[in-house]
């Protein structure tokens, strides 16, 4: 996948979302590949009150990823996005959610917008065609 495809997946996305929560100020941003340590290190969501220091501007959600993410099968991708922006989701809309800033509670926003499975594919990273459902505890939930 080019970055360029990648950028009009992440806008797809975002434009459904918003059907489903209205406007989010969500950015994507390829970022240090230092940040990314370990084998499922593809990706993270920054809360509104950090997107300025993660390359986007300050309210708004920084959804950074690793630069391998351009050479991951595109259910990876998908899987990888749709969980990061719910948990954009989450800290712009459902804060006060009982559930609010959980790696579980990301997937069920983006289930619900989706209709599809957040899966935990053989490398623990998230999916949309295969793995475990739901998020492994060891994963931290």
């Amino acid at each position: 996948m080019t970055r360029d495809q990648l950028v009009r997946v992440f806008e797809r996305l975002v434009r459904e979302a918003e059907v489903a929560y209205g406007p989010l100020s969500v950015a994507l941003v390829l970022w240090d590949p230092a940040a990314f340590p370990k084998n499922r290190n593809y990706a993270f969501c920054s809360s509104p009150e950090h997107g300025g220091s993660f390359g986007a501007w300050p309210g708004c959600c920084s959804i950074c990823v690793a630069p391998k993410i351009l050479q991951a099968e595109t259910t990876r991708v998908l899987g990888l996005l749709m969980h990061e922006l719910g948990h954009a989701i989450d800290f712009q809309k459902t804060p006060n959610h009982p559930l609010h800033g959980t790696e579980r509670r990301a997937d069920q926003l983006a289930e619900g917008i989706w209709n599809v499975r957040i899966r935990y594919d053989g490398d623990m990273v998230q999916s949309t065609c295969c793995g475990v459902y739901p998020r492994p505890p060891e994963l931290g939930l």
